[in-house]
């Protein structure tokens, strides 16, 4: 199973409520985010399904992401800024049937995740992307820790964001 681990891209520091989950993707962010929506859309493993956070600058990455892949799409609350990466394993699990998945969200989660997974001290900047393969009876399993091969890192280079 194919697995894109997406962090947001790069975010406003402050939103107009004042509240951290209503930060927007900074002009920079968006540009990222089309890098990625194109990346994404030129592969034959495009994900068959997008799990992503429903904090606002996670929604506005998936927005073009998912126009450029065509896909459905599901807000999985639990993918957030915390220090737990079960939910992204989880959103792995509910999927494996499918071949490939993105999960879009937020640090530290999604650094921790990829750390458990591929046994290495990992961690992703705002708007990149990890490849990962999953076997696919190890996605299935609800009790084995996830075991991934880390394929591509993919990030917009600073000199083109």
């Amino acid at each position: 199973m194919r697995v894109f681990l997406i962090r947001h891209g790069k975010a406003k520091p402050d939103s107009p409520t004042g509240l951290d989950d209503d930060r927007a993707l900074r002009p920079r962010g968006h540009r990222q985010t089309s890098y990625l929506a194109g990346f994404l859309a030129a592969r034959p493993d495009r994900p068959a399904m997008v799990v992503v956070s429903g904090l606002v600058r996670a929604v506005q990455t998936a927005e073009p992401i998912l126009a450029a892949v065509g896909c459905p799409s599901e807000t999985d609350r639990a993918l957030g800024r915390f220090f737990d990466p079960d939910p992204p394993a989880d959103a792995v699990r509910r999927h494996a049937r499918l071949p490939s998945i993105a999960i879009i969200g937020h640090n530290e989660q999604l650094s921790l995740a990829l750390s458990d997974w591929t046994g290495g001290a990992e961690r992703l900047s705002t708007g990149e992307m990890a490849v990962l393969e999953i076997e696919r009876g190890n996605a299935a399993s609800a009790s084995a820790l996830l075991s991934a091969e880390l394929c591509a890192r993919i990030r917009l280079s600073e000199e083109d964001a």
